[in-house]
């Protein structure tokens, strides 16, 4: 089987709405032009030694402790995007990018 977006929208089990607001966000990164010489040195950034393996899990986000899902406020939903999208629609997609103009 060959992978293209098609493939990967078949594998990820998708909603298409959400198909459609990640080929849109591609289509804009794509316009977007290369760095050039000129433009800011952490732009051109060697992230090649980077090694995510040395790095421990996130315990803490801007001061607060992360926290289980099972101590969430009751009607607090977290799960990754993919099955949120799926499985509560009527939620996610009216709010997902509201904010990004």
């Amino acid at each position: 089987m060959a992978i293209n977006a098609e493939t990967l929208d078949q594998l990820q089990g998708e909603p298409g709405w959400l198909r459609d607001v990640r080929r849109k966000a591609l289509a804009s990164y794509e316009s977007l032009p290369a760095p050039t010489k000129t433009d800011e040195e952490w732009r051109r950034t060697d992230v090649s030694r980077l090694d995510p393996g040395q790095y421990s899990k996130l315990e803490h986000l801007d001061g607060q402790k992360l926290i289980l899902p099972s101590a969430l406020p009751k009607g607090v939903i977290l799960e990754p995007l993919r099955e949120a999208a799926r499985k509560h629609a009527d939620l996610v997609e009216p709010r997902l990018f509201s904010l990004v103009h």
